[in-house]
């Protein structure tokens, strides 16, 4: 069986629109490798993109009927190839879901790759974000709760440049970060222009939101920000799941005590050095 391999760039982006995500945005920061046969016909893709001395593989995915043909194995070994030939040399990861049985079995068996656990990801359903458990404000203080993009740009910056330096919280390129996000999810609490509490929640996909970044110094001011956020998400996104990766034990305790009945799956990450 002859592969060739094709380079996927915004002119031939519609011819794989059917086996790829459609938030990945294919620039010259995420590349996209696609295997087809003599008949020009898909036969899988992997997406991978390099940051901090770092490869991250995106995406992998091989069409069924070509399963078992080592074609996840053929676009692996190709996209390292080319990495080598532009001089990357650089460690190889990827994360996925337990469940994907698939993608667990791939990484088990390729060659020098090692697989261990990262984190729980938690699944939230709109009926587990209505009835989530939430503390409200007293009213004992005055807080206001205002979206994260209405600020001045100069208080964002100052906010963005607190949580690097105490979060280790690293945005990159300020428009490329604002445009993966949903602006109107996005909100913060705020005391005296410092912010006691912040949320920032993007688009994963057409039914998958995700709550990639949360930071408190007040639990209440926390369980009012994510209560207000949820109420949005149930009016204006009622078919979404809300996907929040516990990368932390205190993110992890935060989830459970507000979402006591939420699914939740490990998730691996698997590294080739």
């Amino acid at each position: 069986m002859n592969i060739k391999y094709v380079w996927i760039n915004e002119d031939v982006m519609d011819d794989f629109k059917v086996i790829m995500p459609w938030e990945l945005i294919v620039d010259a920061d995420n590349i996209c490798l696609a295997a087809m046969d003599d008949d020009d016909n898909i036969m899988g893709v992997i997406c991978y993109g390099s940051a901090d001395y770092q490869v991250d593989i995106l995406w992998l995915y091989v069409i069924p009927k070509y399963r078992r043909q080592k074609i996840a194995t053929l676009l692996l070994d190709k996209m390292r190839q080319l990495l080598i030939k532009s001089g990357q040399v650089y460690p190889i990861t990827a994360r996925f879901q337990a469940d994907d049985e698939q993608l667990y079995l791939f990484f088990l068996s390729y060659e020098g790759m090692e697989v261990t656990y990262s984190h729980d990801r938690y699944i939230l359903k709109p009926n587990d974000i209505y009835k989530g458990r939430y503390p409200m404000l007293t009213g004992k203080e005055s807080l206001k709760e205002v979206k994260f993009f209405d600020l001045p740009k100069g208080v964002q910056q100052n906010i963005l440049r607190m949580l690097s330096d105490e979060e280790g919280f690293v945005t990159g390129d300020y428009e490329e970060w604002k445009r993966d996000l949903v602006p109107e999810l996005c909100r913060c609490i705020m005391r005296n222009d410092e912010p006691l509490s912040l949320i920032f929640i993007h688009r994963l996909s057409e039914k998958e939101l995700e709550l990639s970044y949360l930071y408190s110094v007040n639990p209440v001011a926390l369980g009012e920000i994510i209560a207000g956020a949820a109420a949005d998400i149930e009016q204006y996104y009622p078919d979404c799941k809300l996907i929040f990766d516990a990368v932390n034990e205190k993110a992890a305790a935060i989830a459970k005590k507000i979402y006591p009945k939420m699914k939740s799956v490990p998730v691996y990450e698997a590294e080739l050095i």
